[in-house]
């Protein structure tokens, strides 16, 4: 019988996933466990990321993961649409952010430009 096991490595608080199996040695005549690696478990959607093939890393990138899910064309498109609204936004921002340094440095040298009178005691 084969089962999933969950292992937390202590130093790095990552979660491994194993594939567990229980068969009995004719030898020994004891039950014998018999683990295999499957991956290690995404912290944040709790799925198991598959390990990678011997010698290669198993990261990839959000573009690649897009490319892995085949996300429908109407959804790219969307998705697409979006990122270019936040970069407008984001150069929408900046621009005020300019505006607003600006009307602080002249402010500045108004105030500086008036001489109050001093008050008397």
């Amino acid at each position: 019988m084969a089962f999933t096991v969950y292992q937390t490595n202590k130093k790095t608080g990552t979660v491994y996933a194993y594939e567990q199996e229980t068969y009995r040695d004719p030898e020994t005549k004891k039950n014998k466990v018999r683990r295999t690696y499957l991956g290690r478990v995404d912290p944040e959607t709790k799925c198991i990321i598959e390990k990678a093939e011997s010698g290669k890393r198993n990261r990839t990138s959000v573009e690649e993961a897009e490319k892995e899910i085949m996300i429908p064309n109407e959804v790219y498109a969307l998705i697409e649409e979006q990122r270019k609204q936040i970069q407008a936004l984001a150069d929408k921002l900046e621009s005020v952010c300019k505006a607003l340094e600006e009307r602080d440095r002249i402010l500045l040298e108004i105030k500086d430009a008036i001489v109050l009178p001093k008050a008397k005691k």
